[in-house]
Order: structure tokens, then C-alpha cells, then sequence
């Protein structure tokens, strides 16, 4: 039986689940977006200290992970156009020929991270990649 064969009312019931189910998988994933820029944010300001300073050995870890996150959320086309209006820091991850240029001396387990950190931060960037290149 084709979908076409079935009474209006139960295509409107069909489609309107369907519609539903896309529709909340992509709000999700731009609050999942929204949510680690944030959490990304709100932890760079909070260690700020810890950045301009001259080692980031104590919070290697949680770098790996925000930098894992971050890798990510860019495999995603969507989030990609999102990022291009909304969130300019971020957008400027898919440049791969600028983003390659400025890290080569950063490991590949924090480049994304760092690079978003510079770009989030531009005054302290000498800092920031100085320190990245010693991890």
C-alpha cells in the first residue's frame, strides 16, 4: 500500500510526526552548538590567568576535549552557514588554508581549540599560540 492510498487524515497525522522528529533534531543540534560555544566562552574567561600565563598543563585535558567537540560540530554543513551569520569566531575554522598556516608548530589534539581561542581573544593571541606550541 502507497502512502498516496491513504486517507488525508492519516498522511496529515504521518507527515506532521515526521515533520515534528526533523524538526527537533535540528533545534537540538544548534542548541548543542550554542551550548559548547558558551561552555568554550565562559571557560577561556574563567582561566583567563591561566592563558596569558606561562604554561597550560594544568587544564591539557579539558582543551583535548573542547578542541574534540569542536572538530566535531564543523564535520556539520549546517552549522556551517549558521556560523558564517552568527558566530564569525567559529566560522573562521573552515578557512583550511589560513588555519593550517597560522598553527603548524600546535599539536593536531588542540589546534581547533586554539585557533577558536584566538579568535575569541586577539589581544592575547601571541600568548595563547606560544603556549599552544609548547604542549
Amino acid at each position: 500500500m502507497y502512502i498516496k492510498q491513504l486517507p488525508s487524515e492519516i498522511n496529515d497525522i504521518i507527515f506532521n510526526m515526521y515533520w515534528k522528529d526533523i524538526f527537533r533534531s535540528t533545534i537540538s543540534e544548534l542548541l548543542i552548538t550554542n551550548t559548547l560555544l558558551h561552555k568554550i566562552n565562559t571557560f577561556f574567561d574563567d582561566h583567563v590567568s591561566i592563558f596569558t600565563s606561562t604554561s597550560y598543563e594544568t587544564i591539557k585535558h579539558e582543551l583535548k576535549i573542547l578542541n574534540d567537540q569542536l572538530k566535531s560540530i564543523l564535520e556539520n554543513v549546517g552549522i556551517k552557514i549558521l556560523c558564517k551569520y552568527n558566530y564569525r569566531s567559529i566560522y573562521s575554522l573552515f578557512n583550511k588554508d589560513k588555519f593550517s598556516r597560522v598553527l603548524l608548530s600546535v599539536k593536531d589534539d588542540y589546534k581547533y581549540i586554539c585557533y577558536y581561542m584566538i579568535q575569541h581573544k586577539p589581544y592575547t593571541r601571541y600568548y595563547i599560540l606560544h603556549n599552544f606550541t609548547k604542549l
